[in-house]
C-alpha cells in the first residue's frame, strides 16, 4: 500500500518541483537536474575503538578513538559517518577523538562548517496546504495533492468534485484524465475518503 504512494510521488514530483520549490520550499530554482544514484550501500566500519562509559557525574556516553598515522583529508567525513552509524545503532551521545600520530604536524579539518552540520529537517505537512492554491495550479501533478490538503471545513466530496473538474481541464487526453483520476483515488484513500470516492 505504502509503495502505491511513494510510486505516485516518484512520478508526478518531477512535473511539481518547481511550484513547490517555489512556493512551499522558499528555494527559487534557475536550473536542476535529477540525480539518479541511489543512495543504498552497504557500509561495514569497525572503529579502532568504541566504549560505552559512565562518567562520575553518572553521564552515559560512547567514547570513539580512531588512530591516524597520516594526514588524510576525508578524514572528518570518516568521522561523520561513524558518528551517524554509531549514533543510529546505540543512540547515546557521542564524543568522538581520533588520535594523531604522525611526524609532521597535522593539517586535517577537525570540524565541520555550519551548512555540513545535519541539524534536523524542515517538514512541510500537506493537511496544511491550503486545498483552493492546490486545485487553482496548472499543472495536474500539483492539483492532486489538494486532496491532502486542507478543505477549511469544506465537505471532501464538493473538494473532490472540485480537483476532478480542474483535472478535466489540464487533461490533454481521456488517457491522461484516467492516470490522474487514478492517482487522486488512490492518494484519497490516505484520508480515509475512499468511501466517497
Amino acid at each position: 500500500m505504502a509503495n502505491d504512494y511513494d510510486k505516485i510521488f516518484k512520478e508526478n514530483i518531477q512535473a511539481i518541483f518547481p511550484s513547490l520549490s517555489r512556493r512551499y520550499l522558499g528555494i527559487e530554482v534557475a536550473k536542476s537536474e535529477p540525480i539518479k544514484d541511489k543512495l543504498q550501500k552497504t557500509i561495514e566500519r569497525e572503529a579502532d575503538f568504541l566504549q560505552k562509559v559512565t562518567t562520575t557525574k553518572g553521564e552515559q556516553l560512547i567514547v570513539h578513538l580512531e588512530f591516524q598515522s597520516n594526514d588524510d583529508p576525508k578524514m572528518l567525513e570518516r568521522m561523520r559517518l561513524y558518528h551517524a552509524l554509531i549514533k543510529q545503532k546505540y543512540d547515546f551521545p557521542i564524543r568522538q577523538f581520533v588520535i594523531y600520530l604522525g611526524k609532521k604536524t597535522s593539517a586535517m579539518q577537525t570540524q565541520l562548517k555550519p551548512s555540513e552540520i545535519f541539524t534536523g529537517f524542515e517538514l512541510l505537512d500537506l493537511q496544511t496546504f491550503d486545498y483552493q492554491d492546490l486545485v487553482n495550479a496548472d499543472v495536474p501533478e500539483e492539483v492532486i495533492l489538494a486532496i491532502l490538503s486542507n478543505f477549511d471545513d469544506k465537505e471532501a466530496s464538493n473538494v473532490l468534485m472540485q480537483i476532478i473538474q480542474r483535472l478535466k481541464e489540464l487533461s490533454t487526453s481521456p488517457v491522461t484524465l484516467k492516470k490522474y483520476t487514478y492517482h487522486l483515488l488512490t492518494l484519497a484513500r490516505l484520508r480515509n475518503l475512499a468511501p466517497i470516492t
